[in-house]
């Protein structure tokens, strides 16, 4: 399952552990690169944190998003 610019997390925290009982939930999130929004830097860095140390999004895995430039986010 794959959710498009998932933000903050808050609904990885319902849909996660839901998912991956038999699946996989993959965080679609905002794109980062040089000179890139510095907000989207933030929010991706924060999701990245999340998934490392909050049990709820444990399992989730991290791709990026970008409707016309980075359409490969489902592996």
């Amino acid at each position: 399952m794959v959710e498009i610019w998932p933000g903050d997390g808050w609904y990885t925290i319902v849909i996660n552990p839901v998912v991956k009982e038999k699946g996989k939930y993959i965080a679609a999130h905002s794109p980062t690169f040089e000179g890139g929004s510095a907000f989207y830097e933030r929010s991706f860095n924060s999701f990245k944190e999340k998934v490392a140390t909050d049990p709820l999004f444990l399992g989730a895995e991290i791709s990026q998003f970008h409707a016309t430039k980075l359409l490969d986010f489902a592996h």
